[in-house]
């Protein structure tokens, strides 16, 4: 007589969730992610080894094996740890260090994942004496128009990218309508020769491994009240904006990075460049700021490993660059992480955790078998099984 085996139902699997084997595993996938990335960095750069290693859930070994990458890794970590806090933590006071230490790993990983959602990342480049109060995006391009009269500029700004050939952007404020003929990219601005010398045409090129080397430039056909078009030919490497005569009057429009609006304005009063004794290499970059927001005004130095924390925004400095007149300009890396906060939090009880575990182990308390605190991960006590039944282990005095 066959009995058919009773399978097991989603009561039964959830706590195979909690199998330390799935924790070492995670793990030791994690480490071989961070060394491969590592190695793979060296030679096709950080925004390629991120997008391939740690921004993926697949990828592709010799472009035939999968491999998880980060994002799978870390939410099966997630549910792993998940099911431990369920089904094989102990709630009692003499495994208390364990649910903190534990909790402290969730907390990480959930911020983990707001700051890869959530986090904006740009820079903000000031000459010397200028000010500002919007950042860039070295990724993403935006088309600009503004009325070129008056004191005030208000700007209207709509994000382009590529596959958006034939799309319609609404300038009726101007008195113009646009139509996107070509995106490109990458691309370089070229001169004409022969019976086109003296025009320029934008030349495609293939887009670069990370997108902040790339160059966009957009063709587009503006339409007037007066039922005319003009062709304007955009670059993201232009110094000045196209001029458009419109009904309203002359209108510029630009292919530019996008700006994220700052909620304070930045004045760069001096930057400084040092160098190592007898070289040209810089050892360091001293810039000294003026801060404006809501009619407070404060005076602060950026420099290496002191960013500027304010109003939520952390302003690192990045880099600096001088021209032909020494006119000196530094360069800020600009970070908006609403989880910035998680990692000191988790950090903090991920320690606490262990200091409390190993305070608990170092008194004693728990440390005898069916004593009050006694508990291992699995939350029973120590057990054996012989056939179909379980026998406890106790000790005789």
């Amino acid at each position: 007589m066959n009995v058919p085996i009773p399978r097991p139902g989603l009561r039964g699997m959830l706590p195979r969730l909690a199998s330390l084997r799935i924790s070492v595993i995670c793990i030791a996938l994690l480490f071989i992610l961070t060394a491969w990335g590592t190695v793979y960095q060296a030679e096709h750069g950080l925004y390629a080894s991120q997008t391939r290693f740690f921004h993926s859930w697949f990828f592709l070994v010799w472009g035939v094996i999968p491999f998880p990458g980060a994002q799978a890794v870390i939410l099966a970590l997630f549910v792993n740890l998940l099911a431990s806090m369920v089904f094989r933590v102990k709630y009692s006071l003499g495994n208390l260090g364990n649910v903190v230490t534990h909790a402290g790993i969730l907390f990480l990983l959930v911020g983990s994942f707001i700051t890869y959602h959530y986090a904006q990342e740009s820079y903000l480049p000031l000459a010397e004496k200028e000010v500002s109060n919007v950042s860039l995006d070295r990724r993403v391009w935006e088309l600009a128009a503004w009325q070129e009269a008056g004191a005030e500029r208000k700007v209207t700004a709509v994000e382009l990218g590529p596959d958006q050939a034939g799309r319609e952007i609404d300038f009726s404020e101007y008195g113009l309508k646009a139509v996107v003929s070509n995106y490109y990219r990458n691309c370089k601005l070229e001169e004409g020769a022969g019976a086109q010398a003296g025009s320029v045409k934008l030349s495609p090129r293939s887009p670069a491994q990370d997108p902040e080397d790339n160059t966009a430039g957009a063709v587009l056909r503006v339409g007037k009240t007066d039922g005319s078009e003009q062709e304007v030919l955009l670059y993201g490497g232009q110094d000045e904006p196209v001029r458009v005569a419109s009904g309203n009057g002359a209108v510029r429009i630009a292919l530019r990075q996008q700006r994220h609006p700052l909620p304070m304005t930045i004045r760069l009063l001096d930057v400084r460049k040092k160098d190592y004794p007898g070289t040209g290499i810089a050892r360091s970059y001293e810039s000294d700021v003026e801060v404006e927001s809501d009619g407070v005004t404060f005076k602060t130095r950026i420099y290496m490993n002191h960013p500027l924390h304010y109003k939520g925004f952390i302003f690192y400095q990045s880099s600096y660059a001088a021209n032909a007149q020494g006119r000196e300009t530094s360069v800020f890396a600009v970070v908006e992480n609403r989880g910035r906060l998680v990692p000191y939090i988790s950090g903090g009880l991920v320690f606490g955790g262990m200091v409390l575990h190993f305070l608990m182990m170092l008194f004693g308390y728990g440390s005898r078998p069916g004593g009050k605190g006694s508990a291992d991960l699995n939350g029973s006590a120590a057990s054996t099984r012989r056939g179909q039944g379980t026998r406890k282990l106790e000790v005789m005095k």
